[in-house]
């Protein structure tokens, strides 16, 4: 997805987050010519939700920690694609704004 024009500030990564979901879903819906039931969509969206804080205090299983280091790389690699930068170049900035340690 190209971002085009100035992205919403944010020092929370909650709300970035928010940020990146909505310009997602706004580029999906120009892809398909704005012919997307967005009403059926946040349906199904809150009810994935809902079925995943079932979890809330659950030790986490292997497989959950493969899909979770998954959808971190992908969803770097989505900012990376916002920003019109490497992979390594967003990681490089979370680290140096303290939003990831290692």
């Amino acid at each position: 997805m190209a971002f085009h024009g100035l992205r919403e500030q944010s020092n929370s990564l909650t709300h970035l987050c928010k940020i990146i979901c909505r310009e997602t879903i706004e580029e999906y819906i120009r892809e398909k010519g704005g012919l997307y039931d967005l009403k059926l969509w946040g349906e199904n969206f809150c009810q994935k939700i809902q079925s995943s804080l079932e979890k809330a205090g659950a030790p986490w299983t292997t497989s959950e920690d493969e899909l979770l280091c998954h959808e971190v790389r992908c969803a770097v690699a989505q900012i990376a694609k916002n920003h019109g930068r490497s992979i390594s170049a967003i990681q490089c900035r979370m680290k140096d704004k303290e939003l990831i340690r290692q």
